[in-house]
Formats: C-alpha cells, structure tokens, sequence
C-alpha cells in the first residue's frame, strides 16, 4: 500500500510540477514530432510504472489519461493521439470479441439479459435521480438519464482487474 501510494503521490507531483514545464520546453521547439513522442514516451512510461508496482498496465494506461486531461496541452495531444485512438479501440472490440465464448452466452442468455436490464433500469435511475436532484426538469433528467445508461470501455478494463482476484470464482 505504501509503495503503490508513493508512486500515484510521486505522479501527482509530476503532473503537477514537471509536466508543464516539460511541454513547454518541447513545444517551443515547434516539433509536432518531439511532442508526440514525448506524449507516447510518458503514457508509456507511466503504463509500465504501473505494470511494475501494481501488475496493471491497463490501470497505468488509465492514469496517464488522467495526468494528461489534467494538463494544460491536454487539447494538443488529444489531437496528436486522435489518429491513434480508433485502431486502438477496433483493437480493443476485436479482442474483447474473440474472448467471447459462444456457448456460455447462449447457455447463459437469460442472466446476461437479466443483468443488462438491472444495469438499465438502474443506471437510469440514479442518473434521473441525481438530475432531478439538481433541479432540472423531468424532461431534461430522462434524456440524461437515457442518453448516459450505456456500459463504457472502462467497465472492460474494470472486470478485467476484478477476474485477477477471486471475486467471481463462485460463477465458474
């Protein structure tokens, strides 16, 4: 716990005091190229930092995100990385699609229906709820609501992470 503390609170420091000063120096190179690969060079970084101290590349991948959404050139490498962000995402689709096993959901398609409309129905719940709690009107919370209920990507890494523990181990 004190090591895996230490290093988000030592990549809290870097976000904070050593990420922009970086980019600033690179940007004024004016070198699309330079700024990129230093983009790719710390998400890289960061994701295998990650991997070393909590076994989780994913996890890195994700908190390299959030360092970079967090800094000021967050709009120049998103666009830098847009390009990148589809085939990384048909990458993602096609792997997660051939994990699938065909039988088990056929076998199993009433619980994934079942599961999926509990999600709906509360998904839309607590989004309505926290809507109306804001005091918009019933017909803006219901588009929000409807419009938010999806299950996105993250869920993917998350159940990825929760099969490494034993915590479903009683559904095999």
């Amino acid at each position: 716990v004190l090591t895996v503390g230490g290093a988000l609170a030592g990549l809290f420091l870097f976000a904070r005091y050593l990420l922009n000063p970086i980019t600033e120096k690179i940007l004024q190179t004016r070198s699309n190229e330079l700024f990129f690969f230093m983009l790719l060079f710390l998400i890289c970084a960061i994701a295998m930092g990650s991997y070393g101290l909590m076994g989780s590349i994913t996890l890195g991948a994700f908190l390299a995100g959030l360092v970079f959404a967090s800094s000021p050139v967050s709009k120049q490498a998103l666009s830098d990385i847009l390009p990148l962000r589809d085939m990384f995402l048909g990458l993602l689709f096609t792997s997660i699609g051939m994990l699938v096993d065909l039988r088990f959901f056929i076998n199993e398609l009433h619980l994934i229906l079942l599961f999926v409309v509990v999600v709906f129905i509360l998904k839309v719940g607590v989004v309505y709820g926290l809507a109306r709690i804001q005091k918009y009107t019933r017909s803006v919370s219901l588009v929000a609501a409807l419009m938010t209920f999806q299950v996105g990507e993250f869920s993917i890494v998350m159940m990825k992470e929760i099969s490494k523990t034993s915590v479903f181990d009683q559904f095999e």
